[in-house]
C-alpha cells in the first residue's frame, strides 16, 4: 500500500476507488467500516478471558499503543492534514447517502490501525494460515473502505496499517517475554446445581 500511495498521485487514488462505485458497495462499505471501531471488539476482548489472559493483555496492549499513535498523529502532529472533500473537486466525488465525511485529521486512518491492530493479533495468537489470510483480509477491506467512503487518502490508509501492524507485534512480543504465571490463567464458568453458575479462574500450564 505504502509504494502505491508513493506510485499513484494523491487524489487519484480516491477518484479511482471511489469512482468505481456500486449500489452494493454503497450499502456493504459502511458495514465493513465499522470493523474499524475498537468498540466491536470489547467482546472479543471478553471473551479472550476466557481462553487466556495472555491473550486479552495483548490486544489491550495493542489497542493502547496503537491508540496513542493515531491520537498523537492525528491531534499534535498532522491536525490540518485535509481529508479527500477537502482537497478534490467534490462534483468528481461519490458520496454515499447516510455516511458523515469530515474534511480534518485525515492522516492516518484511525479505523485501519484498529482493524490491523486487533485482526493481526488474533491472527498471531490463533496461528493458522488461513484464518490469518481471512483476518488480514478484513483488516485491508477495511483500509479499502474508509477510501471508497471518502474519509481518507491512500497514504493514510497504509499509515494505519503499519501503525496497527506495528503496535500488534510490539503487544505480542512485549507480553510474551513476561513470566508471570497469571498470564497462562483464564476465567472458566462451572455448573454446580441447577441454576447455580459459579465463576472462577484456573491456570493452564
Amino acid at each position: 500500500m505504502l509504494i502505491l500511495a508513493l506510485i499513484i498521485p494523491h487524489g487519484k487514488d480516491v477518484l479511482l476507488i471511489n469512482g468505481y462505485h456500486h449500489a452494493m458497495l454503497d450499502r456493504i462499505s459502511p458495514v465493513i467500516t465499522e470493523l474499524g471501531n475498537a468498540v466491536y471488539y470489547l467482546p472479543v476482548l471478553l471473551v479472550l478471558l476466557f481462553v487466556r489472559f495472555r491473550w486479552a493483555t495483548a490486544l489491550s496492549l495493542a489497542g493502547i499503543l496503537h491508540g496513542l499513535a493515531v491520537v498523537l498523529s492525528k491531534r499534535l502532529l498532522f491536525p490540518d492534514a485535509l481529508r479527500p472533500t477537502g482537497m478534490l473537486d467534490k462534483a468528481s466525488l461519490h458520496f454515499i447517502p447516510g455516511i458523515k465525511v469530515h474534511t480534518l485529521m485525515s492522516f492516518p486512518s484511525g479505523h485501519t490501525a484498529t482493524a490491523f491492530a486487533f485482526l493481526l493479533i488474533l491472527s498471531l495468537y490463533l496461528n493458522n494460515r488461513w484464518l490469518s489470510i481471512l483476518l488480514l483480509t478484513i483488516a485491508l477491506l477495511t483500509g479499502l473502505s474508509r477510501i471508497y467512503l471518502l474519509q481518507h487518502f491512500l497514504i493514510d490508509v497504509a499509515a494505519g496499517a503499519a501503525i496497527g501492524t506495528a503496535s500488534a507485534w510490539t503487544a505480542c512480543y512485549l507480553i510474551n517475554q513476561q513470566p508471570w504465571s497469571w498470564l497462562d490463567w483464564r476465567l472458566t464458568f462451572s455448573v454446580r446445581k441447577a441454576n447455580e453458575i459459579q465463576g472462577s479462574i484456573t491456570a493452564q500450564g
